[in-house]
Parts: structure tokens; sequence; C-alpha cells
């Protein structure tokens, strides 16, 4: 009888009720049910994204919200990605077998369906809430829920970018149907057994791959890596390559043939690449013929250093996080390292194009001056805009933009609480890093 009056007893509507294992009242304190810590749960909210995570990134300023409005809510995220989640999120579930039936066996207050693809779609469909927000499945096509019309036609009818200018995470929130508040995608730096890359000067991330949802920016010149490799190196700076499997074999040429570091590719799945070939730049046949010596004089004839295994999601964060700046074009991985309060220089040859890579996310009017400062947008130089690419950025643009952020991180007196201090540079280095790379400027690259 008293293992019935237990279980009778056992608070399911607590915030800290785990229902599969104690809680930490219980595990602290050895408190019961119905003790002094227990607080009455309220909206169950279900969040949904299954092919983008760019989205699952920059919807954590969407998670705060959901907490900030209500603490007590318990927030259940579906995405194949939860090493891109907030801290703010309950409970993670994964789009297996296990996490589909556990939704189904569910009942929720609020749904948000984040994405347009047909799975999320079709997921929101069996999902049993009292409120739908987002996309769901109609005749076996998306479609919009009311507030979600205006992200739908930005997928469905490309050209209404040019007449709708919303910045990204405001799409975000009205797909939501919730009002904008400059809130911001914040993450925190997870705590891996990770090897860290041991180094003296600034630990600069160097990222080679448009990992990004569109390729208008296309790739930057390995004789450009190179140049700018040996002008971090000469400066006591420490070159940390970035990148996906897609310029995995460029990494490996770079490594090869520089003193900079290679950890290895990071892969998020296939689904936020849908299986396309676009993310290969790089020929690897012209990769081969340059490694071998031929048609340029500025490479070894030595073998690739040896390919590493795929980092793992909280391995790249942790990388990330030991980063003084980063430096690449726009994508996931610069995403991913402003929204973890590290300094980025976005390399940028057409930014009208990339409203919707989440350069407007960045630089929009509302965005508070503490994010909008943490990073630098590097253009071409003397190109017309119409007739600019990537390879018309220059090194040694791609330099100073970086000493721009160093100097920026020293002086910086509002750094998030949250975000790990690596280590101070003093105005001294920065400026015998520049006094030596303009004594060194004429020196052919």
């Amino acid at each position: 009888m008293l293992r019935e009056e237990l279980v009778n007893a056992l608070a399911h509507d607590c915030v800290h009720f785990k229902g599969d294992r104690p809680c930490q009242p219980h595990l602290r304190d050895g408190a019961l049910c119905r003790c002094p810590a227990y607080t009455p749960r309220n909206a169950k909210i279900l969040l949904i994204q299954l092919s983008s995570p760019l989205t699952v990134i920059r919807s954590s300023a969407l998670v705060h919200r959901l907490k900030n409005d209500d603490p007590n809510s318990h927030i259940t995220y579906l995405t194949p990605w939860p090493e891109l989640l907030s801290k703010e999120v309950n409970e993670p579930l994964t789009p297996d077998a296990a996490g589909i039936l556990r939704l189904q066996m569910d009942q929720f207050d609020e749904a948000y369906n984040l994405g347009i693809d047909r799975r999320s779609c079709a997921t929101m469909n069996i999902i049993d809430a009292q409120q739908k927000m987002g996309c769901y499945l109609r005749q076996g096509d998306p479609a919009p829920l009311d507030g979600a019309a205006d992200e739908y036609l930005k997928a469905i009818v490309p050209h209404s970018r040019d007449t709708n200018q919303t910045g990204t995470l405001q799409r975000l929130f009205q797909m939501c149907s919730l009002e904008y508040r400059r809130e911001l995608p914040r993450l925190f730096v997870p705590a891996t057994g990770c090897p860290q890359p041991s180094c003296r000067g600034p630990l600069i991330g160097l990222n080679t791959s448009d990992d990004s949802e569109s390729t208008a920016n296309g790739c930057w010149n390995h004789r450009h890596w190179l140049r700018l490799i040996e002008m971090l190196t000469q400066c006591g700076m420490t070159p940390l390559l970035l990148g996906n499997p897609g310029t995995d074999m460029l990494n490996r040429l770079l490594a090869s043939n520089s003193t900079a570091i290679y950890p290895g590719p990071v892969t998020f799945g296939h689904t936020d690449f849908n299986g396309k070939s676009k993310l290969y730049y790089y020929d690897p046949k012209e990769l081969m013929a340059i490694s071998n010596h031929e048609g340029d004089e500025s490479l070894s004839s030595d073998d690739f250093v040896k390919g590493n295994a795929p980092l793992s999601v909280r391995d790249f964060m942790t990388l990330l996080g030991r980063c003084d700046v980063i430096a690449g074009v726009p994508g996931i991985t610069t995403e991913l390292a402003w929204s973890l309060g590290r300094e980025v220089a976005i390399l940028c040859s057409r930014p009208h194009n990339n409203i919707n890579n989440g350069i407007k996310a960045f630089t929009d009017s509302e965005v508070p001056d503490y994010f909008r400062s943490r990073h630098s947008i590097i253009e071409p130089l003397g190109v017309p805009q119409e007739k600019a690419g990537l390879n018309d950025i220059l090194p040694d643009q791609v330099f100073q933009a970086i000493l721009e952020r160093l100097q920026h991180s020293t002086a910086d007196k509002t750094t998030r609480s949250d975000v790990p201090s690596n280590r101070n540079f003093t105005t001294d280095f920065i400026s015998a890093a520049r006094s030596h790379i303009s004594n060194t400027r004429r020196r052919p690259s």
C-alpha cells in the first residue's frame, strides 16, 4: 500500500520531474515529491527542425524567448543536431523511431515547425497539440499555417527575396506568430575531451568551406589561403583549418604545405546538404595535380597529410570556442562561432546576395551593439560590385580584419559572462604584427 501511495504522490506536473530517473532535488537533498522545490510546470512546447542546422543555431534565440515568457514551460526539441541546441531546451529528441514514437504518445500545448521540408511537415501532422505554428503537410505538399506564409514563399518563390528585406531571425519569429524583440542566437561552448591545440599566440580558425545553404560566395583560392597562413605564422599566430568533407582534401593540402593545424573535417549529417555535389568546390583532380608539383611552384610535392577522422559536432564547437578569431566565408561555421561569442571575420564578395545567409540577421540595425561589433565583413576593393568575386579579396585584407578582431576582443568591456575568455593580447603584440607584415609586404607571395 505504501508503494501505491508513493506512486500516486509523484508530482508529474513538476518542472523537476524526469519520469525515468531521479530529479535533482531528490539527488541533492533526498527530497520527495511536493517538497519546497516543487514548481508546477506550465506549457508543454514542441519545436521541430529536421532539415537545416543553420535554423537550429538561430532558433536558440526563439528558445530563449519562449523560456523568458514562461520560465516554467517544458520545451521538447526534435532535430538531428541535438548538439546545437540551447541549454534551455528541457528534452532534446532525435528523429529516429524511438523519438517519433515518444512524440506520438504525448500531448503538447504548443507545437512549432521551423522547417518547410516534407519530413518536418509530416511530423507536424501526427503531433497532438492544441496550437500549431509553422508548416504542415496538405495533400502531400507543405503548406503554411498562420504566420508562416512569408517564410514559405521565401522557399517556394525565390524572387520574393528582392521585395522583402525582413531579417532571417525576424522571419523565424514571424513563422511562429511571435513579435521579434531583438533576441539573438546564444550557444555555449560544451565541455568535451577534445584535445586542444597547443599554441602560445592567438589561435585563428580558418573556415575554408562555404557550408551554408547558398553557394553565392564560392571558394577562396588555395594560394590566398597559403599566403594568409604564412602571414599569420610569421606574426606568432597559430592557424587552425576548419571545414567539412567537401574541403577535406584542400585542408590536407594546405596543412602539408604550411604550419597550419588540421584536426579533421566536421559533418552535420547529409540532410543539411541534401546530398548535392555543390559543396565540392575544389576539383579533386586539380588538387592532386597541385600536390604532385604540376603547375604550381609554390607547393611542395609532399603527400597530403594523413586524413583525420571526422570531428563530432561537440568537439568542433569546443575548437571554435578555443579560437580567438574565426575567418572565412558565411555559413554554418561562422554563424556557430558568432553564436558562441567568438570574433568573426567574414569574406563576402556579394553582400547583397547573402541577406538570406544570415548576414542580414547579423547586421540589422536592431541588433544590439555588442553583437554587431563582433564581426567584420571583408569585401573586394577596387572592383565593380557586379564583377567582384571572392578571389578579389586579398590575403592582406583578411589579415588586417583578423588583427582588428583581436584588438576588439582585447578592448571589449562588454564580454558575455558565459563566454570563456581565452587569452588577452596586448596592443603591443597587435602593433608588432602590423609592423612585421608592413615590412615584408613587398616580398613576392
